[in-house]
């Protein structure tokens, strides 16, 4: 895969940072009886693979539920608690 421009990064950020407000702001309008869940696959610097994560509203709570490898060849599922 080719590395985009470097205009192109600061656009995909500005999508990132926009998403990412979106989703806090449903987020901060959950409740109990309309709750809202998040699931991530993200790099965070251990290894192996990704980190899997889940933020949870009302409580903006996030637990990390486990590692996935990258292509999907194998998941460490942690659990929820």
């Amino acid at each position: 895969m080719m590395p985009a421009p470097l205009s192109d990064a600061f656009v995909l950020q500005g999508g990132l940072r926009r998403g990412r407000a979106l989703i806090e702001a449903a987020g901060r309008k959950a409740t109990d009886d309309a709750p809202l869940a998040w699931f991530r696959m993200e790099p965070d610097g251990d290894s192996p693979g990704a980190a899997m994560t889940l933020r949870i509203w009302p409580g903006d709570i996030t637990v990390e539920i486990g590692r996935v490898d990258f292509h999907g060849r194998w998941v460490n599922w942690k659990g929820w608690i």
